[in-house]
């Protein structure tokens, strides 16, 4: 097993509108902190740097990327790597690319507004992303192109700073602190090692939780990569790194990687004494780093031996597109009354009503499940906000060691919630509109997940 890593900064400038909050009024005023595009490229045997199959993972500071923008990645990743039909080349589905989801990052999507012009962090830079994406996948060939022996280690650690945010109360679904809904609490951990010296820094430290990276507000207007960056630091400066970029072209002392699980109903517990969510500060987010930093220190130097990664076959990726029907669309009564309101709800109605007109509304949509194989470990990738019920659901499934992963390949879906939350109602539910869906996920989504990803682990051999 080679491995090689890149980390390459991808902070917009000042005066950049912030993605994640649509409350806000006016662009970013400041940097708290810088945001990375980091790069793991795994590849089996000895040679050059081409010699084996390979995978590469990309993890972004970014609240989310759209379908088109992974695909460009992807490309762009396969001809730095040698071109569409060079035998080097890292194939598209071979591609992993996560963004953490930090609320303090540029706006990075394009999600429905009101057509009054209002909420510009709604909507996507495209001279940021133009940047963005070539960052990415420039990181992902740099990190191809030094490739290192290396050993695999797995860990686990625990966390308890966040909390479900569904409470149900008697008018309804809140988004409020519920202590006694679901969170996974585990925090993955794998430690990429030099093969030369196992017990000195690593190449790499990939850790994996599902929690929203919201612990900082809508109030907030500075650059901030939230709790997974503040963590990230605090590993990379552990083992000798100062948590910053490193020179051009140069390698940092070891790449902290976060991989986001299945939060979409999950966030960082800072909440007023009335028990409403309230931003941290900015010295609670650097505890919370150090704390969260610390854990996964410690789970890295744990960790156990990688099982199955010595011989050929140990790597590899399968993908799985999977139709996501729609729960019930609405009729032309409810898109005519509702297109005589006012704001987003309006601009929704009039866009689904010129679609319906044309030609009727989609039943449902596409969505990619990837699963990729590092020794015996699986990482069962998907798109969007899902549930962590449904990522507990996948672990299951695939059995461990597994990761469930989301905000994976894209956010494309919006949220993914499971059948009982549809019934129960509240935010996320409802949040389709946003993403230019005429209704929320069927009740069947849960269920064709984890199906998808049950049919590629077995593509690989699972």
């Amino acid at each position: 097993m080679r491995a090689g890593v890149a980390k390459v900064c991808i902070t917009p400038p000042v005066g950049t509108w912030q993605g994640g909050y649509g409350a806000r009024t006016r662009p970013c005023e400041g940097v708290h902190d810088d945001l990375y595009a980091r790069a793991l490229v795994f590849a089996e045997g000895g040679g050059g740097a081409g010699a084996g199959s390979r995978v590469a993972i990309a993890s972004a500071d970014l609240v989310g990327l759209d379908r088109d923008s992974v695909q460009r990645v992807r490309r762009r990743v396969q001809e730095l790597t040698g071109g569409p039909s060079g035998g080097r080349a890292i194939a598209p589905e071979r591609v992993l690319i996560v963004t953490s989801h930090t609320h303090g990052g540029p706006s990075t999507l394009d999600l429905a507004r009101a057509d009054d012009g209002s909420a510009p962090s709604q909507l996507a830079d495209p001279d940021y992303l133009v940047v963005a994406e070539k960052a990415i996948a420039g990181a992902v060939a740099f990190a191809a192109r030094d490739l290192r022996p290396a050993t695999l280690f797995l860990g686990e650690g625990s966390a308890g700073f966040h909390v479900n945010r569904r409470l149900p109360t008697l008018a309804g679904m809140a988004m409020r602190p519920n202590p006694n809904g679901v969170a996974d609490r585990r925090v993955g951990v794998l430690r990429v090692a030099h093969a030369s010296a196992p017990d000195g820094p690593p190449l790499a430290v990939v850790f994996h939780l599902a929690c929203h990276a919201t612990a900082v507000g809508g109030q907030n207007y500075s650059i901030t990569a939230d709790w997974p960056g503040a963590a990230a630091a605090f590993v990379e400066q552990a083992y000798g790194g100062d948590g910053g970029a490193s020179p051009h072209g140069t390698q940092p002392a070891t790449v902290a990687l976060f991989l986001p699980g299945c939060g979409g109903n999950v966030r960082p517990n800072f909440a007023t004494p009335e028990g409403r969510f309230r931003s941290a500060t900015w010295e609670e987010l650097a505890s919370l780093g150090r704390t969260l930093g610390g854990e996964i220190v410690r789970a890295a130097e744990q960790a156990a031996p990688l099982d199955g990664v010595a011989g050929a076959g140990d790597l590899g990726a399968a993908a799985v597109n999977v139709r996501l029907p729609f729960a019930t669309l609405p009729d032309r009564a409810t898109l005519e009354m509702e297109a005589g309101g006012s704001g987003r709800d309006r601009t929704w109605a009039q866009a689904l009503r010129r679609r319906l007109e044309a030609g009727g509304l989609p039943p449902d949509v596409e969505a990619e499940v990837q699963v990729l194989k590092l020794g015996a470990l699986r990482l069962a990738a998907m798109p969007g906000e899902v549930f962590v019920e449904i990522g507990l659901h996948v672990r299951q499934a695939l059995g461990e060691p597994s990761w469930a992963l989301g905000y994976a390949n894209g956010v494309y879906l919006g949220y993914v919630p499971t059948a009982a939350a549809l019934v129960e109602g509240g935010y996320e539910p409802g949040a389709y509109r946003y993403f230019h869906y005429p209704a929320p996920l069927g009740p069947q989504t849960e269920d064709r997940l984890v199906e998808a990803a049950q049919q590629a682990a077995r593509a690989l051999g699972a």
